[in-house]
């Protein structure tokens, strides 16, 4: 006995459209720039990047604090103009890295700093801090 197997016209229409779109991706996504960031303060580093996001700055890398003492890298975003005016947007920072240890310590560091307007900040500080004193900083412009 033979079995008779009957698919509509419609059942293949489904099938070819959900193969011809399983084969087909979507618009690409545009990356988002960034900035190479870089900061020292004696043996202390930080080197990493800036992503310039729609309404923030992400900030990562690696922080080498040097033996027996604390650090931490912020970001402060704003808006500034041709004319020298701006806007302050936000600030984060990553935790503390405490070395205890008798050589030098590598800390990833990843955070994200907000820029709540449209297009977000076109201007980030990155900052390097000791428990007591802000130790050094560096400002970059959106590219």
């Amino acid at each position: 006995m033979a079995i008779n197997h009957k698919v509509s016209a419609g059942a293949l229409l489904v099938i070819g459209a959900t193969a011809a779109l399983a084969g087909v991706a979507g618009p690409a996504q545009a990356a988002y720039p960034t900035t190479a960031v870089s900061l020292a303060y004696g043996n202390s580093t930080f080197s990493g990047t800036a992503q310039w996001q729609n309404r923030s700055v992400r900030v990562e890398g690696t922080l080498r604090v040097t033996a027996g003492n604390c650090r931490k890298v912020g970001a402060t975003t704003a808006t500034v103009t041709a004319d020298g005016g701006g806007s302050y947007l936000g600030q984060m920072s990553s935790s503390w890295a405490c070395n205890d240890a008798s050589v030098t310590r590598s800390y990833a560091v990843d955070f994200t700093a907000p820029a709540d307007v449209p297009g977000g900040a076109n201007y980030v500080t990155v900052w390097m801090n000791d428990k007591e004193y802000d130790l050094t900083s560096q400002s970059y412009y959106k590219p």
